[in-house]
């Protein structure tokens, strides 16, 4: 659960490992194929690149294998739900019920494009997989090297950094309502895999995950705050939302509350850990 922007053409570290070794926890790898950018080796054309990923995504799903692609114009990852002879279907932020052109089907400013599928595997028990899970968590939030880009920041110091940008007039819209839109999501998925959690370790105290969820509550309320101030919406973004005082304002008291309980529920998960 960390906080921090999203970086363009590149699966990141943290997405990497999560995607990695706690998707085999609970029953799943991901394969990655990338094809061509500028600074490619092969001198693989785009065009090329975007066939040999069409490719990818056609094979992926005549074998209903779930997958999804680094969708460069909107910069976001999307879960490719289908294709047709104009294009292909995602969803995600911003997506509607119309296809996507297969030229979009990457990062045509830096020629790269990145796709994956996911296969099944034998998962973990529970106890491991809430455990590395919650492990993951607290490790992401104290701005480990190998897995912190430069200039990022995550866990409770990102707050800071990012009310820090909002008062001083330094966030860049885009990145704004990405990161408040994505991280809400984050939070909200943190109370569900909590409460699932509590459910199926019934050896644990149930107190000892009601702490973290009531934590994590106000941190998803919070950030679903921002999120709703700072609009994301890729068809149609809105730039003067950053200028608003008033919204502003709103957020940054919201990232306030939000680092305030974060800081709780950080304590809350390492009790759980212990346990475990």
């Amino acid at each position: 659960m960390p906080l921090y922007s999203t970086c363009t053409n590149q699966f990141h570290p943290v997405a990497r490992t999560a995607g990695t070794k706690l998707g085999r926890n609970v029953g799943y790898t991901i394969q990655r194929v990338t094809f061509g950018g500028h600074r490619s080796p092969t001198g693989t054309s785009f065009e090329e690149s975007v066939r040999r990923g069409q490719e990818f995504v056609r094979d992926a799903i005549a074998s209903k294998t779930p997958c999804f692609t680094w969708q460069g114009e909107q910069k976001e990852y999307y879960v490719i739900n289908g294709y047709d002879d104009s294009g292909f279907y995602i969803s995600g932020p911003g997506t509607s019920d119309t296809s996507v052109p297969w030229s979009r089907l990457g990062d045509s400013e830096s020629g790269w494009v990145e796709a994956f599928s996911l296969t099944s595997c034998e998962p973990t028990s529970d106890r491991q997989t809430v455990k590395d899970a919650l492990e993951f968590a607290i490790a992401i939030s104290q701005n480990p090297n190998e897995w912190v880009l430069p200039d990022c920041k995550t866990g409770l110091e990102a707050y800071d950094v990012w009310t820090e940008s909002l008062e001083t007039k330094k966030a860049f819209w885009f990145g704004n309502s990405f990161n408040a839109v994505a991280w809400a999501e984050c939070r909200r998925r943190a109370v569900g895999f909590l409460t699932e959690a509590k459910a199926r370790l019934k050896d644990v105290p149930p107190e000892t995950f009601d702490e973290a969820i009531g934590h994590y509550v106000i941190v998803s309320e919070n950030m679903n705050k921002v999120a709703e101030a700072f609009p994301f919406g890729c068809a149609d973004p809105n730039p003067k939302h950053i200028e608003d005082g008033a919204r502003v304002a709103g957020a940054v008291s919201a990232l306030r509350d939000a680092q305030k309980a974060e800081r709780d529920g950080l304590k809350a998960l390492e009790r759980i850990v212990e346990f475990l």
